[in-house]
């Protein structure tokens, strides 16, 4: 696996996590809560999904501005995961950004965020604009989102604590842009999702999956998973949206690991397929990932996650679908030990 680290100012402290969520009462809709929450001890931007090149090649890109702070340390971070298929390789760069000596910035009014030659900006009432650019590896998308975010609220959970989190998820926004590695320049398009969370704590033992159908609909799943996979844990749902745009949401599934594949680096068992099944007999989702080894770690292992793309197939309500998915799956270093 392919993989760069870009560094500067790596002695201040930073972390990556969004809190496990549950669904209870809607936020304001976005634009109204897209600005920085300084109350908040962590807050994160992302935009992962998959992509397709003008030479066929297909790309699952995630980007994440994060902020965060606990006791008397604090760090704000920028993070760009590139997987090229074909190659079977995971192309990641990060950079910590300190305020007041590097360039990092905010919107009071609406979506701006800006670290160093990083930002994520509202171009429009439904056009964003991100550019990422650590170290050799960035990304230029405009990205055409749907009407309305799913907005979601709860309390998030982590190993030390329990803490209030609010956010919104624009799902499947139409991508278009330009990704670099190097000299290497891809044009492509695709779907994504565009995130937005705040939260009292930092989160984990919790996967994400945004699934493009072939049909034109698209599902996002936050699974927080029990040890050894199975029923989702309470805070968990699976959002559906058919290509006419209809919505449902539902909170009782399960997601059953198949095989495992242990990190080199970590030594985290990741599942190398899994599958999701819905209280109704009607939906089950078969994963497979394009490569297996697509985790990152860094910080000397105080950051690790999954973060890749894969196929999709089986049947959802009733009906056969197939299609890509992009995730990321946290806390699985820590199930080494579970019975």
């Amino acid at each position: 696996m392919n993989m760069r680290y870009h560094t500067p100012r790596a002695g201040w402290f930073a972390t990556l996590g969004l809190a496990v969520l549950m669904r209870v009462a809607p936020v304001n809709a976005a634009p109204a809560e897209e600005f920085r929450h300084r109350d908040a001890t962590v807050e994160n931007w992302s935009v992962h999904g998959h992509l397709r090149a003008e030479d066929g090649s297909e790309w699952g890109v995630t980007a994440m501005f994060f902020t965060g702070k606990y006791l008397v340390l604090s760090g704000t971070a920028a993070l760009i995961g590139l997987a090229d298929v074909a190659a079977k390789a995971l192309h990641f760069d990060y950079a910590f950004f300190v305020p007041f000596l590097q360039k990092v910035r905010y919107g009071d009014n609406g979506l701006l965020v800006e670290y160093g030659r990083s930002s994520l900006v509202r171009t429009g009432p439904q056009t964003v604009r991100l550019d990422m650019s650590v170290g050799t590896t960035a990304s230029a998308l405009d990205l055409q989102l749907p009407h309305e975010p799913m907005p979601y609220a709860g309390i998030g959970e982590s190993r030390w604590a329990k803490g209030h989190v609010r956010g919104y998820t624009f799902m499947g926004a139409k991508a278009s842009g330009t990704l670099r590695i190097e000299k290497r320049a891809v044009k492509v398009e695709g779907a994504v999702n565009l995130d937005h969370g705040w939260a009292g704590q930092m989160g984990h033992d919790h996967d994400m999956m945004m699934l493009e159908l072939d049909d034109g609909s698209f599902v996002n799943v936050l699974f927080r998973h029990p040890r050894k996979g199975g029923s989702a844990l309470p805070g968990s749902f699976m959002d559906v949206a058919d290509a006419a745009g209809t919505r449902t949401t539902r909170t009782t599934f399960a997601v059953n690991r198949g095989s495992m594949w242990e990190s080199p680096v970590s030594g985290a068992p990741y599942p190398a397929t899994w599958t999701l099944v819905g209280s109704e007999a009607d939906t089950r989702l078969n994963f497979t990932p394009a490569f297996e080894n697509q985790e990152v770690s860094f910080l000397f292992g105080a950051i690790e996650f999954w973060t890749g793309v894969g196929r999709v197939e089986g049947v959802l309500d009733g009906r056969p679908v197939s299609g890509h998915f992009c995730a990321m799956m946290q806390g699985y270093q820590r199930e080494g030990d579970a019975p």
